[in-house]
């Protein structure tokens, strides 16, 4: 079965059906709500402090590197003054007091600041007419870019090609699923009644309508099967499906007839 599917009508599907109906979908309100729901819990102050920490452990490991930077941009006549390293160790403390200061304000303005940001943009993503064409417009240069595309078509023949190599195997876990499924289905129906008569009635719903639909065509069916029976088929039929009442029928004639017969001989030799 797998086999049998047309990896051109699987591309159609995927850029006609998946990515095109993709491309319609209005992403802004959506981002929207995902900034919102992300930053609910301040996640993003978190997140902020774990960047400040980042930053306070690369001033330390790095701080040789910085003092050399200053040194470099630093005019000779202060190196004899040794004003360099001062420079560089100000520049140090410096930045470490900024990280430190932030990370211990929780109402420090860098904070108030990215709350303000984060939640503007949060509200242009979901009602601004320029983000949202914005988000449109990158939306549809990701979805028709050919890696995309590309990477869509490997998933399917990945997906194929593993489904084929676990059906194979003796341990096949799509088989296993498929059997359970089936036999799940089976129980249920077995155990339940309703859903039974639901069933029948849906069946017998589906089957009056598509004779009432094609009458004339099953009509024609059989009369042109009925046409081509010839003598013996039509007989070795009508015993198949009559059987023993057929054959209850010849004894009863049989003895029927050779009692009138018996009758008939004695009242001619009677009166004879």
């Amino acid at each position: 079965m797998l086999d049998s599917v047309d990896e051109r009508h699987v591309q159609h599907f995927v850029s006609a059906g998946v990515l095109e109906k993709a491309g319609r979908i209005d992403l802004g309100p959506l981002l929207g709500e995902a900034v919102r729901m992300l930053t609910a819990e301040k996640r993003h102050q978190r997140l902020l402090d774990k960047l400040l920490r980042e930053a306070d452990e690369y001033v330390t490991a790095n701080e040789s590197r910085i003092r050399q930077r200053v040194r470099e941009n630093t005019a000779w006549f202060w190196q004899r003054l040794s004003m360099d390293e001062k420079v560089g160790e100000s520049v140090v403390a410096a930045l470490r007091e900024v990280v430190a200061e932030i990370a211990r304000d929780p109402a420090h303005p860098l904070r108030l600041r990215l709350d303000a940001a984060i939640g503007k943009l949060a509200s242009d993503l979901a009602t601004s007419p320029e983000y949202r064409e914005q988000v449109a417009a990158h939306t549809r240069k990701l979805l028709e870019h050919p890696a995309l595309r590309d990477y869509a078509d490997g998933v399917w023949r990945d997906l194929r090609n593993g489904m084929r190599e676990d059906i194979d195997s003796e341990d096949s876990a799509i088989r296993g699923w498929m059997r359970g499924l089936i036999q799940s289905g089976t129980d249920t129906v077995l155990e339940d009644r309703g859903l039974r008569e639901r069933l029948n009635n849906w069946m017998r719903e589906v089957l009056v309508e598509a004779v009432q639909s094609h009458q004339r065509d099953v009509g024609r069916l059989i009369a042109d099967t009925v046409r081509e029976w010839d003598t013996q088929t039509v007989t070795h039929r009508i015993e198949r499906q009559v059987g023993e009442d057929l054959q209850y029928i010849r004894i009863n004639g049989t003895l029927i007839g050779g009692l009138a017969g018996l009758a008939i001989y004695t009242i001619a030799h009677l009166f004879a």
